[in-house]
């Protein structure tokens, strides 16, 4: 499955009320073996690896952009994401999540499920490149 944005995300994206480059967004790994979360999520419980280690914290993100050129807006870092660290016991991942945080699981809102390239935890750094044009996911014009 190709990466998506959740309906969730895509509402409170449009409705303003989760703001890309203002709101407090992280990222999640997700294992290879749990296969690609529900678009109809509501909250972020049961997403993603439970480890600490396979969360982190987005301080780069910025607002989101038109691209008249690729006909959609456009939602990006000014980088990598890069998890420190990484604990052996999260396993194979390939996905990642980019959500709202608010509090808990239970009360954060996914955003959207990026397909990464597998990677396996070796218990250092893992940094998942940012595509060309540093754009995680998009909606379309």
């Amino acid at each position: 499955m190709a990466g998506f944005v959740f309906n969730i995300g895509a509402e409170q994206l449009i409705l303003g009320t989760t703001v890309w480059g203002t709101s407090t967004i992280r990222a999640r790994l997700v294992t290879t073996a749990a296969g690609a979360p529900d678009k109809d999520a509501d909250v972020m419980t049961g997403i993603g690896s439970s480890e600490a280690t396979a969360t982190v914290s987005i301080t780069d993100d910025q607002a989101a952009a038109k691209s008249d050129v690729r006909d959609r807006v456009e939602f990006t870092t000014t980088g990598n994401v890069t998890f420190p660290s990484a604990a052996l016991a999260i396993g194979a991942c390939n996905r990642m999540v980019f959500y709202r945080f608010d509090t808990n699981d239970a009360a954060s809102i996914p955003i959207a499920c990026v397909e990464i390239t597998e990677v396996t935890q070796n218990g250092g750094d893992i940094t998942v490149t940012a595509p060309a044009n540093n754009a995680w996911f998009y909606l379309q014009q």
